[in-house]
């Protein structure tokens, strides 16, 4: 019982400084990768993707007003610890911090760059940070975002002349973080001629049926952290045939636990089947997102980087 308690305090005082105690998963032992190993190859392609995401992320002074929060239907994914910054953690940051450190809109927009006409979509947009360095650095790329959030007023105010140009005729109740129910109107939002928002629940089939027609090349799953929300994803982007099928890839953010990861590996291996791909065409990094510890992310890649 006394080691217990020594066990328990030990570990809550190292997590208080930042740190995540857990021991590496069967999928991670096979699986995790240094994000080097892919970003060396091309070092000027990343140096340069780099600092213009940092560009970008100093130029933001704030993410999301309480208003905003407070009006919201899940505070747009943002936890209440994380609004402001986490000063003197290890391995954490806050919404407003820019980090040194590599991140995932880091590694994305490095996949990015390697597609001559990218056509992205984000599942889990939450507040626009990934998605608007995204946008900032791929100006004539076709982008789509999607959420059940309408558009952060502070991610709407970095475009000029935003118009909706699509709502739903009919609503529906959708689910709040306080497990009560709400009307939703889905919107699709054009942020621009190539950028647009499309605010709707993921879960439903005409969600998706709205982006019929559309072939994406770089897709980032970054919605709902369940592992039924990432098979299910999966499974709508092929039943609408919105893949493209020459050269694609596919990023996952909060891979915690055996659930997700089996699910996220679930998903690689569908996609290694249908490009004719290995496991080499699959990985697990530990980065930065947009706030918060790092975490495991996994990777599916048609292509070599």
């Amino acid at each position: 019982m006394l080691f217990g308690l020594i066990k328990r305090t030990a570990r809550n005082f190292i997590q208080s400084r930042g740190y995540v105690i857990s021991k590496p998963t069967e999928i991670e032992k096979r699986y995790l990768r240094s994000p080097w190993a892919y970003l060396t190859r091309d070092p000027s392609r990343f140096a340069t993707v780099y600092a213009n995401n940092r560009k970008l992320l100093k130029s933001v002074t704030s993410w999301i007003s309480p208003q905003a929060l407070n009006g919201s239907l899940w505070r747009y994914g943002v936890p209440v610890e994380w609004d402001a910054a986490q000063d003197g953690a290890m391995n954490r940051s806050g919404l407003p911090d820019v980090d040194s450190e590599i991140t995932s809109a880091d590694l994305l927009a490095f996949i990015a760059s390697q597609f001559q006409d990218l056509r992205y979509l984000e599942i889990g947009v939450s507040v626009g940070k990934t998605f608007l360095q995204i946008c900032d650095q791929f100006r004539s790329a076709q982008i789509v975002g999607l959420d059940v959030e309408d558009v952060n007023p502070a991610l709407l105010s970095r475009f000029h002349q935003p118009q909706v140009t699509w709502r739903a005729p009919t609503p529906y109740e959708v689910e709040t973080l306080s497990g009560q129910r709400a009307i939703k109107h889905a919107t699709m939002t054009a942020l621009s001629s190539t950028v647009h928002y499309l605010s709707a629940d993921q879960f439903r089939d005409d969600t998706w049926e709205r982006l019929a027609g559309r072939k994406f090349n770089l897709v980032f799953s970054d919605g709902v952290h369940s592992a039924t929300a990432l098979r299910t994803e999966l499974l709508f982007l092929l039943k609408y045939n919105l893949i493209d099928g020459e050269r694609f890839a596919m990023f996952w953010d909060d891979l915690w636990g055996d659930d997700m990861q089996s699910a996220f590996l679930d998903c690689a291996k569908t996609l290694c089947i249908r490009f004719g791909r290995g496991d080499d065409a699959i990985a697990l990094f530990t980065l930065h997102g947009s706030y918060g510890y790092q975490r495991p992310m996994g990777l599916f890649c048609s292509f070599d980087l």
